[in-house]
């Protein structure tokens, strides 16, 4: 029998030309996965939202969903009848760990938990004190910002890392994402608060937000780095409501960049 000398070689040529053409399609979807997502998401759907009672239900009955383009929570209640450029003045509480029961914290202690609201309260007085003065009691031109944590996952770092990186393993990280609005192995946080006038009580705005990890390799390879990011979003989604509540300019406003990075820019 006759062997063509010449036909081993060219199919060993074949095949390394499909595995170049299957490597650089695999490597090209991995940038588009990693270029498309943010560090953080919103969550929009009241099932995937607990209601701790931190806001009263007289406030959750007040809630609808809010405006993800204006920067606003899931769910938000704002009073329009308030003149709300009076207020120069903020008068930060610390924020509060308001968890249920059934919110395991992801496994955190009380120390790390300690550590998560410390860090979280530093971020809002440094974004917020670039438009309103910080003060700690109260006034007749001072609001009254109170925050609660009310739920907080960890993530799975190495799981995560494995999943973002190799697309099959994204897909199915995020066929969960489907079902209730969180991939595989990313952390998780949510919040309520509510704005009210210092001297009388009086709630103006009141709000609970929701936010999960994204896959990308941007955020860090802490177990609190999906929190952290949440935590960083919120401090400046906070910082802009309130710049453009009282009506001040150049307002510096979150966003994402090319490759999911938190970055700010200003709105003219």
């Amino acid at each position: 029998m006759c062997v063509d000398r010449w036909k081993v070689p060219r199919e060993r040529q074949t095949q390394a030309v499909t595995a170049r053409s299957q490597m650089l399609v695999l490597f090209v979807l991995a940038i588009v996965i990693l270029v498309g997502c943010a560090q953080t998401r919103h969550v929009t759907r009241e099932r995937d939202i607990d209601k701790s009672g931190f806001l009263g239900s007289e406030l959750y009955e007040k809630l609808a969903p809010g405006d993800e383009k204006q920067l606003e929570p899931a769910f938000r209640w704002r009073d329009d009848t308030v003149n709300y450029g009076q207020y120069s003045k903020v008068m930060l509480d610390p924020v509060l760990l308001y968890r249920q029961p059934h919110h395991v914290g992801g496994g955190n202690t009380n120390e790390n938990a300690q550590a998560l609201i410390d860090y979280f309260h530093a971020k809002l007085n440094d974004a917020l004190s670039k438009y309103v003065t910080i003060v700690d009691k109260p006034g007749p031109d001072t609001a009254r910002l109170q925050l609660a944590l009310v739920d907080y996952e960890a993530t799975w770092v190495g799981l995560d890392m494995v999943s973002t990186l190799y697309p099959a393993a994204r897909v199915l990280a995020e066929a969960k994402a489907l079902a209730v609005e969180k991939p595989s192995f990313v952390g998780a946080v949510q919040a309520e608060f509510k704005l009210s006038d210092s001297e009388s009580g009086q709630v103006m705005i009141a709000g609970i937000d929701r936010r999960v990890g994204g896959k990308t390799l941007s955020k860090g390879v802490s177990r609190w780095s999906d929190v952290h990011n949440a935590m960083d979003y919120w401090a400046l989604q906070t910082a802009y409501r309130v710049c453009k509540l009282t009506a001040k300019p150049d307002c510096i406003k979150p966003t994402y960049g090319m490759l999911g990075t938190l970055k700010t820019e200003t709105e003219k």
